[in-house]
């Protein structure tokens, strides 16, 4: 899949929490550790831990997250939004987050 920020994405189910996902990792100066971080999205989110693994692994297929040496975390490798993800959010800003099943308002 290209990782041109000017390709149209296809359209999933998992969106709107996906959306969600990259707003927490924008959020973080150092980036996005899995180790480190799923578990507080998760709690953020009102999420399962193993749900927001899944929405990372997405990220990462759809190449809206790439890798880098964060010197925050001692050079180890973070995860940040590519210039896709960044893409994709700007056009969703306005876009409020999806309540997990069972808390509706």
């Amino acid at each position: 899949m290209s990782s041109n920020p000017a390709t149209p994405q296809r359209t999933s189910p998992l969106d709107p929490y996906l959306i969600q996902f990259l707003q927490h990792v924008a959020e973080l100066d150092s980036g996005y550790s899995p180790a480190s971080h799923t578990r507080a999205i998760a709690e953020r989110s009102g999420l399962l831990s193993p749900f927001v693994e899944a929405l990372f692994t997405s990220a990462r297929a759809r190449a809206l997250i790439e890798p880098f040496r964060s010197p925050r975390a001692r050079g180890r490798t973070r995860w940040r939004l590519s210039a896709r993800g960044r893409a994709l959010l700007a056009t969703v800003r306005d876009t409020p987050a999806p309540q997990p099943p069972g808390h509706e308002r």
